[in-house]
């Protein structure tokens, strides 16, 4: 099986288990028959809390479709690497960007500092009268 961090590109179709609910899908945990970290759909009544009859569906899932393993193999390439022009104009947005909101944030404290000292004088000369 294809080892990789990133399994979320796996697209599976969902099976019916002999119950007719949707089968769910495991990952064998244990190493005893030489499985360990196969995916296998199972009926999912099976592992339920709940004490339900369950239909004993069991299939690996590369034993159901024969082309899964490609599948997989193809969705966890590598992905295509940034360009450096990409990189440099990402670094140069973000510079601007940086440059932008920071004028902004002074511009903002020095329009709060000046309302706090209009405020404060305001406040005291209305005691002085």
């Amino acid at each position: 099986m294809a080892s990789s961090s990133n399994i979320s590109n796996i697209r599976l179709l969902s099976r019916l288990c002999n119950c007719g609910r949707t089968a769910a899908i495991r990952i064998v945990k244990t190493n005893e028959n030489g499985n360990e970290r196969r995916l296998f759909f199972v009926c999912p009544s099976r592992y339920s809390n709940t004490p339900t009859p369950h239909c004993n569906y069991f299939k690996f899932v590369d034993e159901d479709d024969e082309n899964v393993m490609s599948r997989i193999r193809s969705n966890c390439t590598a992905c295509d690497g940034i360009t450096v022009e990409d990189f440099n104009d990402v670094r140069t947005r973000l510079d601007y960007m940086e440059t932008d909101y920071g004028r902004r944030l002074q511009r903002m404290e020095r329009n709060i500092k000046a309302m706090v000292y209009f405020i404060a004088f305001s406040t005291i000369f209305y005691f002085m009268m």
